[in-house]
């Protein structure tokens, strides 16, 4: 295995930093309706009694995200709709209502619709509404208003989690923080503080090939992202066989859909993922010019191929090209990732066990200091740690402070009380090619690791072209041969790979790192998957980082 000429660098005492105004959200109109979504303005914002003003975070105006028990018991569903009749709603469930589990939360995303009356749609002032009406906690307590009390707490908005920011520092925000055509349509891409936008480039090196005497089980890496496209690096399958190693699932897709509420009232449908091909290419056909975000997978997925190559990558399509993902969508897809872990736990024929999620996208909470804002979340990726799964998730690009969710349940204290052991979680920040900290790199108590996150070179489907074209383009013909001079194409990935800038893929070079250590130091019990041999390894590796 060669030895790379970079370093993951740990900071046990995080940078210095203050609550800031850095990572206030500006969205361009387009996108919010698109995706009927709001930016949430603490100036101008309903508040319930005793709730303190909400930072700035986007949420879908027409979602809730509640607790499955209030789709499945009848004195629970009764309360809500009570009290979505108060003012004027209804909830429309989607057609997977999840599990109601004692043992371990879950949630699904229901849509508002207007009942009666002129009302508007809009989860916030709802969400602040349906706290006013929960029991108020006493020493005996019926067991369904304790029931109410308990889940009625824990219903949240539906987040958009960016993959793609659009303000920040100097227009530089994102995830990455180059956005290519950065808005969607009809921007063309913006540079800043001497980073290059997305474009393609050549590469000699042929591909990182898997080791022909590799012994055991290969470790897996879920990336949870935007979806599969082609590149010859990847033959992307969902076969599933110990030989395979690109995977997709046609299940998975199947269940974010399933747990995709629609709102039929709409003029134009949101958009929603369907399977696990990355598209469309382009946000506004009419142009022709290529989204923000296409290619975002493809190009993780080159980064861990390249330092891990005997790793298996399982792709799961949760994001837009666009850049932006549905909190549930996120959650349904981590849900499936633990649902395969278990089932390799209890019988390691079956199942698939994943070593490590990377995740590339997320939000800011309304309030940090309040947990109900991000336990939708931190619940899922908590119980993904307790079996044994380790997480790296990317700081953002907003050089703030302020904690993007999920890498921020990082900066959540590990001497906080728990049952239970965890494998780490990693928030990870962006470094520069001469090692320094990516001046976009978002900062924090959570984000105590950096890895290279500017500049990279990686993997990018071979069939995206944009419209654009070069500016100067001419053909000639010289004996049977016609050619071609041109000056440069930004918008022509055909030859496979890209140059691209961001946390978004500090993430995925950590993952690669952690998925190669564990098969240089680990190979003989990666077999072992349970939860004693899993934390062991998770151990091993935080002191492998650390050091």
């Amino acid at each position: 295995m060669e030895v790379p000429m970079w370093t993951i660098d740990y900071q046990e005492i995080p940078e210095p930093g203050s609550p800031d105004t850095a990572g206030a959200l500006v969205f361009p109109r387009e996108l919010l309706e698109e995706h009927g979504a709001r930016v949430l303005d603490p100036a101008a914002v309903s508040l319930g009694p005793g709730e303190p003003v909400p930072g700035s975070t986007v949420y879908h105006a027409d979602m809730l995200l509640v607790p499955t028990q209030f789709l499945a018991e009848p004195a629970l569903r009764d309360w809500f709709a009570r009290a979505l009749d108060e003012l004027g709603l209804t909830a429309t469930p989607p057609r997977d209502v999840g599990d109601s589990n004692e043992e371990f939360t879950d949630w699904r995303a229901v849509v508002l619709k207007v009942a009666r009356g002129v009302v508007e749609v809009d989860a916030w002032p709802v969400l602040q509404h349906l706290r006013t009406r929960l029991p108020q906690p006493t020493d005996e307590q019926a067991s369904a208003e304790e029931r109410i009390l308990r889940y009625g707490r824990q219903i949240t908005l539906n987040h958009v989690m960016l993959g793609s920011a659009f303000t920040g520092m100097a227009q530089l925000g994102g995830e990455p923080v180059t956005d290519g055509h950065g808005l969607p349509g009809d921007h063309q891409a913006t540079t800043g503080f001497g980073y290059a936008t997305r474009a393609p480039v050549q590469v000699v090196r042929p591909k990182p090939e898997p080791d022909p005497n590799y012994q055991g089980r290969r470790p897996v890496v879920a990336l949870i992202d935007t979806g599969s496209a082609h590149h010859d690096w990847f033959p992307w399958t969902e076969k599933w066989t110990a030989n395979d190693q690109f995977l997709v699932s046609t299940a998975a897709q199947e269940k974010i859909l399933a747990g995709t509420p629609v709102n039929d009232a709409r003029r134009r449908p949101v958009p929603v993922i369907r399977d696990h091909v990355d598209g469309p290419v382009s946000g506004r056909p009419l142009l022709g010019l290529v989204n923000a975000q296409a290619g975002h997978a493809t190009f993780e997925a080159g980064l861990i191929h390249q330092l891990a190559p005997d790793a298996r990558i399982l792709n799961l399509r949760a994001m837009f090209p666009s850049g932006l993902a549905s909190e549930h969508a996120v959650r349904i897809a981590l849900q499936y990732v633990l649902d395969l872990v278990k089932a390799a736990q209890r019988d390691p024929n079956q199942g698939l066990f994943v070593d490590v999620v990377s995740l590339s996208c997320g939000y800011f909470s309304e309030n940090d200091e309040d947990r109900r804002y991000t336990q939708a979340m931190e619940n899922l990726v908590d119980e993904l740690r307790r079996r044994g799964v380790m997480v790296v998730a990317a700081a953002g690009n907003f050089a703030a402070s302020r904690a993007f969710y999920p890498s921020g349940l990082a900066g959540a204290p590990d001497e906080e009380f728990r049952a239970y052991e965890r494998a780490p979680i990693f928030g990870v920040g962006a470094s520069n090619p001469n090692g320094s900290i990516a001046i976009f790199s978002n900062a924090g108590k959570a984000i105590k690791y950096h890895a290279p996150g500017a500049m990279l070179i990686s993997t990018f489907p071979d069939t995206i072209r944009g419209s654009t074209g070069p500016r100067v383009e001419l053909t000639f013909k010289a004996g049977t041969r016609e050619w071609t001079r041109a000056s440069f194409d930004a918008d022509d990935f055909n030859s496979g790979f890209a140059l691209w800038s961001g946390t978004s893929f500090a993430a995925p070079v950590l993952a690669g790192r952690v998925l190669a250590h564990l098969i240089r130091d680990h190979q003989a019990t990666l077999a072992d998957v349970g939860l004693t041999e899993t934390l062991k390894r998770g151990k091993a590796v935080v002191r492998k980082l650390q050091t």
